[in-house]
């Protein structure tokens, strides 16, 4: 999905902090304006049906929506990480 490269903010989605007078369990607001999150939903929805998105805290306090872009690799191109060698040793040996 090379669309994941052109934005990473997610359309039609809107954050708010909680008003004045929210109790403290309340901690902000979303707006979704419909069609345009729905348009955004569709193009960017994985091969289940999902759009993952993360709720992030920029450096200034505020909170946002951002398209999680993470696609795991298939298992046959995953790699193990080798085992550790200390003093000539794998951490696997048996210390007896």
């Amino acid at each position: 999905m090379s669309d994941y490269e052109d934005s990473t903010l997610p359309e039609g989605f809107f954050l708010k902090p909680p008003h004045n007078n929210a109790p403290a369990w309340v901690k902000g607001q979303i707006g979704i304006k419909v069609d345009t999150a729905i348009e955004y939903l569709q193009k960017f929805k994985n091969d289940k049906g999902y759009v993952n998105l993360d709720l992030k805290e920029s450096k200034a306090g505020n909170l946002y929506l951002d398209l999680n872009c993470f696609i795991p690799k298939p298992p046959e191109e995953r790699t193990i990480a080798p085992t550790p060698v200390v003093n000539g040793k794998d951490d696997f040996d048996d210390p007896f």
